[in-house]
């Protein structure tokens, strides 16, 4: 049985995730969690949606989230070929895949959060723009200061900036014939060189933590590689934070797997679509798709040759 086991980002995530949270804790997730929560102000069972959008609260919560959800499957499920994480969710593959202690990653995520919320001085954000190729794109991008954050695809991307440039980005790719331009719930540019410095104070919390190997391989998503070192995962996520995440390259890396099935932990089920999107012969489902972790568990195992 090859597995693949995927972990979405920021943007999906909404109340009834967190009331799952609430509901199935698992004390080496929840507790860190609240507590960084408490610390904030910030009551777990009573969070907003604008607080429950903010980095500091979004990201230690779909951290704890993902990996609460993997541990109630792991033990119904064979061992995964490959974990693969999309932003964020790349911190929670490597902590599934062992890079790092599981208990560390919902600390760790908070602690990215806030790196990156000081790196940002104006009001900034990230837009997806679908429709028109990448120097087309680029050229817009030199235009209004703005970056390629994430490739999703040949005409799909994600682009980091100001929230002013970005408002002027998107009338323009509009008027050059983008069919689709959105601005996503996400008040960070990520992805940029603007969290360059960010980065480099995330590597440093991030080295003494790592561990020799990993227990299963996962994917770096800047470039679609496979890595199998904690080393490897270091150099990944915090390179990641300040360049192109290509999630293309890594659909194509996942496909190269042949897995028989792919199961997302979203939240949402965004990475699940794309995935379709690229290959339509491969078996990929969200767990936001089951009514609980227990179908989800069955219809993988329904695929076990």
């Amino acid at each position: 049985m090859t597995l693949v086991v995927l972990f979405n980002g920021q943007g999906e995530q909404r109340p009834e995730h967190v009331e799952r949270l609430l509901q199935e804790p698992v004390k080496d997730f929840s507790e860190p969690l609240e507590r960084l929560l408490q610390a904030q102000g910030v009551a777990l069972a009573e969070v907003t949606d604008e607080e429950l959008r903010a980095n500091r609260v979004a990201q230690p919560t779909i951290c704890a989230y993902q990996l609460t959800i993997w541990r109630k499957f792991a033990p119904q499920l064979p061992r995964p070929a490959l974990f693969a994480g999309y932003s964020l969710g790349e911190l929670t593959a490597f902590g599934c895949a062992g890079a790092v202690a599981a208990q560390d990653a919902v600390p760790l995520a908070a602690i990215r959060a806030r790196f990156m919320d000081e790196a940002v001085c104006v009001p900034s954000g990230l837009l997806s723009v679908s429709g028109l190729d990448e120097p087309a794109l680029r050229g817009l991008c030199r235009a209004h200061a703005a970056e390629i954050a994430i490739r999703n695809g040949v005409d799909q991307f994600i682009v980091g900036g100001a929230a002013d440039a970005l408002a002027r980005l998107a009338a323009d790719a509009t008027a050059a014939g983008a069919h689709r331009v959105t601005h996503l719930g996400v008040p960070t540019p990520s992805h940029t060189s603007q969290l360059a410095g960010a980065a480099r104070r995330f590597g440093d919390e991030l080295r003494p933590k790592l561990r020799e190997r990993l227990e299963v391989p996962a994917l770096s998503g800047i470039d679609g590689k496979v890595v199998r070192s904690g080393a490897e995962a270091g150099a990944a996520l915090e390179r990641q934070m300040c360049r192109t995440i290509d999630w293309a390259a890594c659909m194509e890396t996942i496909a190269s797997f042949r897995p028989q099935a792919v199961l997302e932990i979203g939240p949402g089920s965004a990475l699940s679509r794309m995935l379709r999107e690229c290959d339509p012969h491969l078996d990929v489902r969200a767990v936001d798709d089951f009514r609980d972790t227990a179908a989800a568990a069955a219809w993988v195992r329904a695929r076990m040759p």
